[in-house]
């Protein structure tokens, strides 16, 4: 008797998931870059879902490529009435046309907002949300470094939680499920 009890309560126990404590980093300031579309495109404009929100670039051979692809998953696991917005902010406005980047997104399963814009306006919205990136070109090659984290932020433009690279994507949804 005492090994079913002791079964039923780690059965229990491990499905019962402490929910994931949103926190409020603070509300993002309203910008404008320009889409996928070559269109100018305000982050308010975005006010009915939610946001995931990640800074790369379309010549990333890691990072980017898989967070997209992981944003993608995660977006056709969610029910329809979840679904975020997912936004890319290049860091190569160099070479990331709207063209460019809208070639690139077509290559996940997921309705992804490509931004682009001046070096100087991206600076400034990445400086905003502090994020690190450096570009630099060394002779015929260019070397890129960034922060690969990315945002949630809720309905209000409000910083709820700030996703690691690492984080599987268990961790998203439990952040849908929490929000929601």
């Amino acid at each position: 008797m005492l090994k079913y009890i002791i079964t039923l309560f780690l059965l229990i126990f491990f499905q019962c998931k402490n929910p994931i404590q949103l926190k409020d980093y603070g509300k993002v300031d309203n910008f404008v870059l320009t889409n996928h579309n070559n269109q100018p495109i305000e982050l308010y404009s975005l006010k009915d879902k939610p946001i995931l929100l990640f800074f790369g670039y379309t010549h990333c051979p890691d990072y980017c490529p898989t967070t997209l692809s992981k944003l993608s998953r995660i977006y056709q696991k969610l029910p329809e009435k979840q679904k975020p917005y997912i936004v890319l902010i290049t860091i190569d406005p160099e070479r990331d046309s709207p063209e460019v980047l809208k070639e690139y997104i077509k290559k996940f399963n997921a309705d992804i907002i490509a931004l682009t814009g001046s070096k100087q306006e991206i600076d400034q919205v990445a400086k905003k949300l502090g994020i690190f990136y450096r570009v630099e070109k060394k002779m015929d090659h260019i070397h890129v470094e960034h922060t690969t984290s990315t945002f949630f932020l809720d309905k209000d433009f409000h910083i709820r939680y700030i996703f690691s690279f690492r984080d599987p994507e268990d961790v998203y949804l439990d952040v849908f499920d929490s929000y929601f």
